[in-house]
């Protein structure tokens, strides 16, 4: 006869419906990361710009003021100063809690590092596309807004009077 130890509660790994709540902890704060990322924010004046050009300049400052101040690397905040990010690096004791844990408190890093690596590979797959790609759109960031003023030539058309 083989006789079945009870389980006692330990220091061990979690149940699983404590990971899966890990897990779900960890997606929500990717969510929040993302939808607080300055693309996702402002996508929508892609599709529907508006007439006023201040309300064109404000996302790009807060772009460049976000850039600077936050280390907010493509416009994604970190959610943790990327000095703690790049710490110390060991192997976990419960790979399984630590790993959606660690996603939960570095969600804004990870993202970053996500989209980093998608546009490294993408200069690497489509090196000239992406660079002037990347080029044209420092300009803009960069450039005065004056040098995006366009004077369309327009001739005034003579309509007959038929009086």
């Amino acid at each position: 006869l083989v006789r079945l130890k009870r389980s006692r509660p330990s220091a061990g790994p979690a149940p699983l419906a404590g990971r899966m709540s890990a897990w779900q902890a960890a997606a929500v704060a990717l969510q929040g990361s993302f939808r607080g990322a300055w693309i996702y924010r402002h996508c929508g004046l892609l599709l529907s710009p508006p007439g006023d050009d201040r309300a064109c300049e404000a996302p790009v400052e807060e772009l460049l003021r976000s850039l600077s101040a936050e280390r907010a690397v493509l416009g994604v905040r970190p959610t943790q100063p990327w000095s703690e990010f790049c710490g110390e690096f060991r192997v976990p004791d419960h790979p399984m809690e630590r790993v959606p844990s660690n996603i939960e408190r570095y969600a804004g890093n990870y993202l970053s590092v996500l989209l980093g690596c998608a546009l490294v590979l993408s200069w690497m797959s489509h090196p000239l596309l992406v660079s002037v790609a990347l080029g044209v759109h420092a300009v803009c960031l960069l450039g005065p807004p004056e040098m995006f003023d366009v004077k369309m030539l327009q001739t005034k058309s003579k309509v007959p009077d038929f009086a």
